[in-house]
């Protein structure tokens, strides 16, 4: 429906911030370009209780996207102190099975394949006359 392929990185990033930081009801940070740690957003940087990581893969291909967030997995471990909710949104559109894999890979980070946003749920979001 939407279309975020003038979007550049920083600003899908930007896009997310404000989509989730509604959504989950609080306030999320996000940074300039360069090295993130694993952290594209965060609701304190200091705490990391909410972490989300923000993959603007729109013309990849799952195995792509896939591959870039299994090495997501061993910034979360070196996080001190780990993130108590973790989040990837995409502004890829994702089958049943694709979320599944991913969440599989966060278990021990996510409360719930609703952790995971993806064009379509960024869409919707959108889509409401509210926002």
């Amino acid at each position: 429906m939407f279309d975020y392929s003038n979007l550049s990185d920083n600003e899908f990033e930007k896009l997310c911030s404000d989509v989730l930081s509604r959504e989950l009801d609080l306030q999320l940070r996000y940074f300039g370009p360069g090295r993130d740690g694993g952290i594209d957003l965060v609701d304190n940087i200091i705490q990391k209780n909410t972490v989300v990581q923000v993959k603007h893969y729109l013309r990849s291909s799952f195995s792509s996207l896939r591959n870039s967030l299994s090495k997501e997995i061993d910034k979360i471990q070196k996080m001190k102190p780990m993130p108590k909710k973790y989040y990837v949104c995409t502004s890829l559109e994702l089958t049943a099975a694709n979320i599944k894999e991913i969440y599989e890979m966060f278990s021990d980070y996510m409360d719930s394949d609703k952790n995971i946003f993806t064009k379509i749920e960024l869409d919707n979001f959108l889509s409401k006359p509210n926002n």
